[in-house]
């Protein structure tokens, strides 16, 4: 498995969907994990800072091949606000994968760089790449009114479908949530010849 993409809920919501995708991973395979999470504001990121304590835990970052892209701006006050790459740390956690992490908040269009950098480091190593989305966003808060459900399940299998099919173009039309995130991995997975499980 070279890609896998996962909800970014809070644990009590989607940490069951991300249990099962991360239980299929055999973590000695990986040299390094590079997540593509979903940034709720605009603008893409690195921390500072290279280490991050969690449930008594450090967790080590990696990002001495990204730090001098002039797309991403290293700020920690990004990461502070913003809940979408803390929840993969406890499934990193349970599989003792601590160090060489790094962690992307993507959240808008990407440039070349980001994406070149991205291959460069997939192609030289044993990385695993993730992403994460809620898939659809709607109702009072993201200013819009939510369909049925029957209407919102055809959405969310539509955006799937867009996803397995490598089609990052499509999915500009949706109301996808982290949709440059999402893009990024897809482009990432279309280069590399990847197929969907």
């Amino acid at each position: 498995i070279s890609g896998i993409i996962v909800p970014h809920a809070g644990i009590d919501f989607s940490g069951d969907i991300s249990f099962s995708v991360y239980d299929q991973l055999n973590f000695d395979n990986y040299d390094r994990i590079i997540i593509l999470a979903t940034h709720h504001n605009t603008g893409n990121y690195i921390p500072e800072t290279n280490e991050y304590n969690y449930d008594e835990t450090t967790f080590t970052f990696n990002y001495n091949e990204f730090d001098k892209l002039q797309t991403l701006i290293k700020k920690d006050v990004a990461f502070n606000e913003e809940h979408s790459w803390i929840v993969h740390l406890p499934f990193l956690k349970l599989a003792n994968k601590t160090t060489n992490i790094t962690i992307i908040l993507v959240g808008s269009e990407y440039g070349d760089e980001l994406f070149t950098k991205s291959i460069e480091i997939i192609n030289n190593e044993k990385t695993l790449l993730v992403g994460n989305t809620d898939l659809l966003h709607c109702g009072p808060k993201y200013d819009s009114i939510c369909p049925e459900q029957d209407s919102i399940n055809n959405i969310n299998k539509y955006t799937i479908k867009l996803i397995e099919d490598l089609n990052s173009e499509e999915l500009k039309y949706g109301k996808m949530c982290g949709i440059h995130a999402i893009k990024l991995f897809v482009d990432i997975a279309k280069l590399k010849g990847w197929t969907s499980n």
